[in-house]
């Protein structure tokens, strides 16, 4: 247990102050956190970060600076100071949320429907690890302390991430999007993924809600144990069912089954049926939140995101920017998106699917499978693993260069013609896809 003189005295110094744990990234009056990595050690940055003027630096390594503050494991410091300010807040409901996709998707939609209702607060973009997180409740804890609601996301890249993010924010309502295969490679097995997942669920008490896919057998079978309340969204079984979705008019026009009772929304821009999923995800939260007819607080909704199965029309071109993360389950209802979408010319440029380890060739010849009805396939090989695809198909080019690709893309796109990008994060094909953008609308 550590001292509660040290946290009282954390909690003081880092009152009102921005968190670094890059010295890099410090400036005037900031606090730096040393904290040891896997290929380097905070502690080695302290007397940088005050060079750059941060008001203070944590640390492990004891440094005849007054600005130092010395602490055993500055990473526990955090965490038990976070948890601090959680046990003496006055939320009502905190919400848990992991899933292989659409956890930050579903954490902005229910975040925007909340909040029309009371102050809610949620952790900012990818905070969501055993540092992020913390790091966002201490940086946030006085917009955290006026919520009645907290949205909490959950990152799992390794086995026991999600229990020691649990143990922390100990939430009464868990969310789990979905199980799928992304970050295979950092597990076992898919077994051991499988069970990090479902541990969003392990501080659920029996009066506690757990919101989960119902369209995963095993995971409904495994909650058919539970002592708290489920409640199941998807397309086979649960509350709430995706009874149909179709586009119009450049919308998403969805038709949901609520026990029974139909419920047609319709949603600005178009969304892909994980998309939908995770707004179903959201509503099944409102609704063991005891909020009457969720519906009307998600009906202007909006995907907040441009680079997850985002939608742009350039010069009469339609460019499906996919780019921030990869998974098979990802690229599946995104080509059943862009099937719905035009039966005219579809051109797929694609980039690695990462963290899939010994699965990587097994998991690029079922994308190969998926991009089988696309007229043309572009690989863009900044990462070779996406060569794998060249195993089942024959791409129309292949190349790690951005202006090849765009000079290809060029040449052959025209008028009505889907172009879809789709890669892991790390990959970058952004950089394809904003050099393409540019080149068209020159071209104008």
């Amino acid at each position: 247990m550590m001292n509660e003189e040290i946290i009282t005295e954390f909690l003081k110094l880092t009152d009102g102050k921005k968190l670094k744990i890059d010295s890099r990234k410090v400036e005037p009056g900031d606090v730096f956190i040393a904290l040891k990595g896997k290929h380097s050690d905070g502690n080695d940055f302290v007397i940088d970060a005050l060079k750059r003027g941060a008001f203070s630096a944590v640390t492990s390594k004891k440094i005849s600076d007054e600005r130092v503050f010395f602490a055993e494991d500055p990473g526990r410091l955090l965490l038990e100071s976070a948890k601090k300010i959680l046990q003496t807040s006055k939320i009502e409901f905190r919400i848990g949320i992991t899933g292989s996709n659409g956890k930050t998707t579903t954490k902005e939609l229910l975040h925007q429907a909340l909040t029309k209702m009371e102050p809610t607060f949620k952790t900012p973009g990818n905070y969501n690890t055993e540092i992020g997180l913390p790091l966002a409740i201490l940086e946030k804890r006085e917009e955290l302390n006026a919520s009645r609601y907290g949205i909490f996301e959950l990152a799992a890249d390794k086995k026991g991430d999600i229990k020691r993010l649990i143990e922390l924010v100990k939430p009464n309502i868990s969310i789990l999007t979905n199980i799928g295969t992304a970050h295979l490679g950092n597990y076992k097995s898919y077994n051991e993924l499988f069970d990090e997942k479902f541990s969003v669920f392990s501080e659920l008490r029996d009066h506690d809600t757990a919101v989960a896919n119902g369209d995963n057998s095993r995971l409904v079978k495994r909650l058919e144990r539970a002592t708290f309340r489920t409640l199941l969204f998807g397309e086979t079984k649960g509350l709430l069912l995706l009874d149909e979705y179709y586009y119009m008019n450049g919308n998403t026009m969805v038709v949901l089954d609520f026990s029974g009772n139909k419920r047609l929304i319709r949603l600005k821009g178009i969304w892909n049926k994980g998309q939908i999923k995770s707004l179903m995800a959201a509503y099944l939260t409102m609704h063991a939140m005891g909020i009457e007819l969720p519906e009307l607080l998600l009906l202007d909704s909006t995907l907040p995101f441009d680079n997850r199965f985002k939608v742009h029309d350039y010069s009469g071109i339609r460019v499906i920017n996919d780019c921030y993360n990869s998974s098979i389950e990802s690229v599946m209802v995104a080509v059943e998106a862009i099937s719905r979408l035009s039966k005219g010319e579809k051109i797929a440029v694609i980039g690695s699917i990462l963290e899939q380890g010994s699965h990587s060739k097994a998991a690029h010849h079922k994308l190969a499978e998926l991009l089988r009805d696309f007229d043309s396939i572009v690989l863009y090989t900044a990462d070779p693993q996406v060569e794998y695809v060249t195993e089942l198909v024959t791409p129309s080019l292949v190349s790690n260069s951005v202006e090849d690709i765009v000079n290809w893309l060029v040449k052959h796109v025209k008028k009505r013609t889907i172009v879809y990008f789709k890669a892991s994060r790390s990959v970058m094909l952004e950089k394809v896809l904003n050099a393409f953008k540019e080149k068209i609308m020159k071209n104008e």
